[in-house]
């Protein structure tokens, strides 16, 4: 939010958390997420998350997603010097599971998501259900308008 210009982006951001775990009960996954992750691991593709959430952040908001808290590939913002959208938290990614950049598309729904795949050389594919529709993603080799289309582009 500080990136952002946001004026009193500390009073902001800890009305957005209290107002985030207020409710976090009431979340689900998008629609479709849940047949996308299948079909990918369906296929024995490697899943993962490199979020900019902190480990304690991104544990409390996962709950009650299993199919996310339980993969095997989590990268939170604490365990690089360097968050996104620096590729920083990508490369980390990269070398600790032995993943080919060749061989990864990265997924995600805003700028500094694709920012961050760009500097760290790989393939991007922007999460259109959840992107804002006024960002430029020229930048992406993939545009998915819905979670089926990321099982295409794998394929």
């Amino acid at each position: 939010m500080k990136e952002l210009g946001v004026r009193n982006w500390r009073r902001v951001l800890a009305e957005y958390t209290l107002q985030f775990e207020k409710n976090m009960n009431s979340l689900d996954y998008f629609e479709g997420i849940e047949k996308m992750l299948t079909g990918l691991l369906e296929m024995d593709t490697r899943l993962g998350v490199v979020t900019s959430k902190d480990r304690n952040q991104f544990e409390k908001e996962t709950q009650r997603f299993p199919m996310i808290s339980t993969m095997k590939i989590i990268t939170t913002s604490d365990l690089t010097e360097n968050p996104k959208p620096s590729g920083d938290p990508l490369n980390y990614t990269l070398e600790k599971f032995h993943l080919k950049k060749r061989q990864t598309l990265y997924v995600g729904d805003s700028i500094f998501d694709m920012q961050a795949a760009n500097e760290a050389e790989v393939d991007f594919a922007i999460a259109a259900w959840g992107a804002l529709p006024a960002a430029s993603f020229k930048h992406a080799k993939y545009l998915a308008k819905t979670p089926n289309e990321i099982v295409t582009i794998v394929r």
